[in-house]
């Protein structure tokens, strides 16, 4: 019994400390947001997401304020990484995507769209807590993200006028660690199927 008792306490102590652990490193989107507010009073948060990019099983927090500015919420401290992501009035609003390539690597996107019909899309990747882009695409015709592709639909002009669409296909080369593309067509692909 003298055995068992410490047992018990050490078993006990090590729950309730890993619990602690979770609570303190797992925040929610609602507390990260009004921590936001509060260092950034004129701002307001517009979309947040979270997910764990650099596999250090703690999530990082990626916030789209009202102005269009892209933030992370990473170690304590919010980063401004760039500005100007924001969608004409009436369309999509810009959003916050994560794309995962493999078991290792995850990308977080920022989409917008402007008039009179493009898309764009930045692709960041987490490299040793620094944020970079890696993929910056515009669309006159669309870009769209169906598993590990990303799909931009754009318009080629002719010397002699008008314009063909064509469509290319971005995948990400792990060897490289880059987007590649995998192959360009006119006439362009149906959003729904094009990796069919």
């Amino acid at each position: 019994m003298k055995r068992i008792l410490p047992l018990i306490l050490v078993v006990c102590m090590l729950s309730v400390w890993s619990s602690a652990g979770v609570a303190s490193s797992a925040q929610s989107n609602k507390e990260i947001s009004a921590l936001f507010l509060k260092e950034n009073p004129k701002l307001k948060v517009k979309e947040i997401k979270s997910e764990d990019l650099n596999n250090d099983k703690m999530k990082e927090y990626y916030l789209l304020d009202d102005e269009g500015q892209f933030w992370i919420y990473q170690n304590q401290k919010f980063r401004n990484i760039n500005c100007c992501y924001y969608s004409d009035d009436d369309l999509e609003p810009a959003h916050i995507i994560f794309l995962k390539q493999n078991s290792k690597e995850k990308h977080v996107l920022v989409s917008f769209e402007y008039y009179p019909s493009n898309a764009s899309v930045a692709v960041f990747r987490l490299k040793k807590d620094k944020l970079e882009e890696i993929l910056n695409l515009q669309g006159d015709r669309g870009v769209f993200i169906k598993g590990q592709s990303i799909l931009m639909q754009w318009k080629k002009y002719r010397n002699e006028g008008g314009w063909d669409e064509i469509a290319t296909i971005y995948i990400w080369n792990n060897t490289k660690k880059k987007y590649e593309i995998k192959s360009s067509k006119p006439n362009g692909y149906n959003s729904d199927n094009f990796m069919e």
